[in-house]
């Protein structure tokens, strides 16, 4: 499937695989690509060890973030995550300004942990939302990310 520069809108099927849209943006010229792993909704695009809101519990079981490094991997493309820290599924509301509860910020280096373990050698990893965490707790994440990813851009 080699493709022109430019599609034209009509012609994007909304039936790609991950594999498809990531030789689109290779054959675009894209030298990394980053995925949202997991916005404020909550859901993971993983299946999430001990938590139910997560691929393995819909309708469609592929572990999107696999098939999205693997692609990446296939296509010569440095993969990426976004992972937002804001999320009232688990804080149970929406809250811009006041800190996780200590549980949650556990479940924050639960996910993360299965993404740099699971899919190493991630060069970059966003996390958005960073001012409900302490600039500990955002130290202890970098560390985490590191551990597994030691060139991640984070």
């Amino acid at each position: 499937m080699r493709l022109a520069k430019c599609l034209p809108l009509p012609t994007i099927r909304r039936t790609w695989t991950v594999r498809q849209w990531i030789q689109v943006a290779h054959d675009l010229g894209a030298r990394y690509a980053v995925l949202t792993a997991k916005h404020m909704s909550g859901f993971c695009l993983w299946d999430s060890k001990g938590y139910d809101y997560d691929v393995a519990a819909s309708g469609n079981k592929t572990d999107v973030v696999a098939a999205f490094v693997a692609g990446c991997r296939e296509y010569g493309l440095r993969p990426g995550f976004y992972y937002c820290i804001l999320h009232p599924h688990n804080e149970g509301k929406f809250d811009w300004d006041s800190r996780v509860p200590d549980a949650y910020y556990e479940l924050i280096k639960h996910h993360l942990t299965e993404l740099h373990s699971r899919y190493p050698g991630t060069f970059y990893q966003l996390l958005d939302i960073t001012w409900k965490i302490s600039q500990e707790q955002r130290w202890e994440l970098y560390r985490l990310i590191k551990k597994y990813s030691p060139d991640c851009i984070v």
